[in-house]
């Protein structure tokens, strides 16, 4: 399952990637989102409404452009990737626990990732995030996000850098 909110992702390189590597690892990225948010049993098929909400891919948030939510966060991403190599995704679906755990496994997986900037934000913290000067920051390990994701301490409408080392 999946709900509706604010996806944002920045992906930063390990080093220098090769060419076309960033385009391979973006639909890859992209492609293995879109179907997490696919329903993993004919009994989640038949949930009413499934097929009637909408499923938003992970993309590049000028394509979201005519959200003031990614509007007012998408400025803060690019801030944060500056010169370095990397790419920045949003998305309006937001992945259950029981497809965010493996999403952050397979991106972590990949050698050529160093660390990301992660927020969500629900349909409850949107107007925090626009009337907020500054969104709050904070730094952990993989593991560390991991652990507070299963213990239900994760913050809505905080960005998180997460280290992959």
């Amino acid at each position: 399952m999946y709900d509706q909110g604010h996806f944002c992702l920045l992906v930063f390189a390990q080093g220098t990637w090769k060419p076309h590597y960033k385009e391979k690892l973006i639909k890859k990225i992209a492609d293995n989102f879109f179907s997490l948010i696919e329903p993993r049993s004919e009994e989640e098929a038949r949930i009413v409404g499934w097929n009637e909400a909408e499923k938003s891919p992970l993309q590049d948030p000028k394509k979201l452009d005519y959200c003031k939510v990614c509007n007012r966060l998408a400025p803060l991403f690019k801030e944060n990737l500056r010169d370095n190599e990397g790419f920045i995704l949003f998305s309006h679906s937001i992945p259950d626990l029981g497809a965010f755990l493996p999403f952050f496994s397979n991106l972590f997986r990949e050698t050529g990732i160093k660390k990301a900037f992660y927020l969500e934000a629900d349909i409850f913290s949107e107007n925090k995030i626009i009337r907020k000067r500054d969104i709050p920051t904070k730094q952990v390990k993989v593991a560390e996000f991991f652990e507070l994701i299963k213990k239900e301490q994760f913050e809505q409408a905080t960005k998180y850098e997460i280290l992959k080392y």
